[in-house]
């Protein structure tokens, strides 16, 4: 493939969900990166992760890792199969940002798991 038509190829597909999907996908991004931080901030203090018998550490496993892969099916069943076709990223790109976005959890989720045995 040449260089011109490459670019074209890029050019003509949707990156990003447009209107207020665009906006929930990224605010919702932005929601779990904070929830990532949060919960490694748990694992890391001691107290914080021993509070009432290790349950901060026992919330903190349990949203990381429950939450990513529900917001993953739910953007994909809900969001992505409900958007009209013009507003919507190719089938072929929206896979690969998720499997992005799950390998990026499944590290997260490992590190988690780590840190709570480790306490």
């Amino acid at each position: 493939m040449d260089n011109e038509s490459e670019n074209n190829s890029l050019t003509n597909s949707t990156p990003v969900f447009s209107g207020w999907r665009g906006n929930f996908v990224g605010y919702a991004t932005i929601i779990l990166v904070i929830l990532a931080v949060a919960c490694i901030a748990i694992m890391l203090n001691y107290d914080w992760a021993h509070w009432n018998d290790k349950l901060g550490a026992k919330l903190a496993l349990l949203l990381a890792g429950l939450a990513p892969p529900g917001y993953l099916w739910f953007e994909f069943n809900v969001i992505w199969k409900n958007a009209p076709n013009d507003q919507r990223p190719p089938l072929e790109e929206f896979i690969h940002s998720q499997e992005i976005a799950r390998d990026l959890w499944i590290a997260f989720a490992g590190l988690i798991t780590l840190l709570y045995f480790q306490n």
